[in-house]
């Protein structure tokens, strides 16, 4: 119903319409605008580290891999991570240890491709 009403409006009433949506709301428009106000959207995440493991956990490939371009240098140099009393050499190496126990393996090979990269 609304769609119908929105998509009958003039297009000056939706470019005025449009200027008063946040940008997190824009986000879920399309997937352009997603990748556009991700950065900021991520941001907004509460315990991010959780958050991480649950995109390996569910299979969210998608946003993991935009994750892992905004983050890729700074989970390199996470040294000495430590997780359930064992210490990985960085964070990406508990990632990639994270996504094979979970049975993840296009994860996985997302995390081992990006130490191939680093090295």
């Amino acid at each position: 119903m609304v769609f119908n009403l929105i998509s009958t409006m003039p297009l000056e009433i939706k470019e005025i319409i449009y200027y008063y949506i946040s940008d997190n709301v824009k986000s879920n428009l399309t997937k352009k605008l997603f990748i556009d106000y991700y950065e900021e959207k991520r941001k907004t995440i509460p315990f991010y580290k959780s958050y991480i493991r649950y995109l390996i956990r569910n299979n969210h490939e998608f946003i993991f891999r935009l994750n892992v371009n905004i983050n890729r240098s700074h989970w390199f140099n996470l040294k000495n991570w430590k997780y359930n009393n064992k210490i990985y050499s960085n964070y990406l190496c508990y990632l990639k240890e994270y996504a094979n126990r979970q049975n993840q393996n296009k994860m996985y090979q997302i995390i081992k491709s990006l130490e191939t990269k680093r090295n």
